[in-house]
């Protein structure tokens, strides 16, 4: 799961899914809703151009996009089974 506003979606975020995609796993693309700023592009909108621009990935089911509540923060219990990753954009 990777957590953001994506305003806009760009190279260093698809470099990151890219990474996840490479290792083999399936992504969830969470948009989080800042429906209370009226400046920022509506997480509709988001979810659907990183739908557009994934579509190969999306069409085999290996990223799914959604859109969430405006949160503070994500908290995993510790016997849940996940990993917390940091990705951090390659150079390029």
């Amino acid at each position: 799961m990777v957590v953001g506003s994506y305003r806009p979606f760009d190279s260093s975020h698809r470099g990151i899914i890219n990474q996840i995609l490479e290792q083999g796993s399936r992504v969830l693309i969470c948009v989080t809703d800042h429906a209370h700023d009226q400046e920022l592009l509506p997480a509709e909108e988001v979810a659907a151009q990183i739908r557009r621009d994934l579509w190969p990935e999306v069409g085999r089911d290996r990223v799914r996009v959604m859109v969430i509540p405006d949160i503070g923060s994500v908290n995993v219990g510790p016997e849940s089974g996940y990993d917390i990753v940091e990705w951090v954009p390659t150079a390029e």
